[in-house]
């Protein structure tokens, strides 16, 4: 047996050829489109919407759903993702983990002393130290607020202390 293809008309000078020998009476619903010899919604973003193809609708860290134009969309977003650029990629953005999107959309993290922005559980944090400077006491008010390379507490490490004959000089203790 042969392919019936039959014509639909999308404007004055396009068709579409939609192969429908496999459904019974040859032909979908107007809010219907043809996906493996049935008819489904094109409202369905498990069937691609509207779109022609009926793969589903996958938009990275998103809940799809159809748009306005039936198109694959953002419906929601999952875990700590969400939707902060302006265009239809899905929710690119981890509140968790990004410095200038830390918690919600657009929040900059500020410069730390001696260091850089982090973001860690929705929260500003010190997202790395300038050599020799670290952050020992794991304040984000304060920075990185300990010099390694001159602290006799710290000493080339966080709580590594100098013997009391000793100083640190370098990041090292020495006479």
């Amino acid at each position: 047996m042969g392919l019936a293809l039959v014509p639909f008309t999308l404007s004055l000078s396009c068709q579409l050829a939609v192969n429908i020998d496999g459904l019974t009476d040859q032909k979908c619903e107007a809010n219907q489109k043809a996906c493996n010899g049935r008819c489904v919604s094109r409202t369905n973003p498990m069937t691609g919407c509207a779109l022609g193809t009926c793969a589903p609708c996958v938009l990275p860290h998103a809940i799809a759903t159809c748009g306005p134009t039936l198109d694959c969309a953002v419906g929601g977003c999952v875990g700590d993702y969400d939707h902060c650029i302006g265009t239809e990629v899905g929710c690119e953005t981890d509140l968790a983990h990004d410095p200038v999107n830390c918690g919600t959309c657009g929040h900059i993290c500020p410069k730390p002393a001696n260091g850089k922005p982090g973001c860690s559980a929705k929260l500003c944090a010190v997202g790395g130290c300038d050599r020799p400077w670290e952050d020992c006491n794991h304040a984000f008010d304060d920075g990185c607020e300990t010099n390694l390379d001159g602290d006799d507490q710290n000493c080339g490490a966080c709580a590594h202390p100098c013997p009391v004959d000793r100083h640190c000089q370098a990041g090292t203790c020495a006479n």
